[in-house]
């Protein structure tokens, strides 16, 4: 979570309950500071299948 007013961040989390804590203590302490991004990070993995065009074109393993 970060904040809009001064860019200071909540530690990384894998659910939403400290970043949400975190941006309620936050605005507690800093009255003025009440609007956040929810900053997200998506991994994916990617493997084309036998048959598929780029299949054939990926380098050996």
């Amino acid at each position: 979570m970060e904040c809009t007013t001064c860019l200071d961040t909540s530690p990384p989390s894998d659910t939403r309950d400290g970043p949400e804590d975190w941006a309620i203590r936050h605005t507690a302490r800093h009255h003025d500071h009440a609007g956040f991004r929810a900053v997200v990070t998506s991994f994916c993995r990617v493997t084309p299948a036998p048959g598929n065009p780029l299949y054939e074109q990926a380098p050996p393993r």
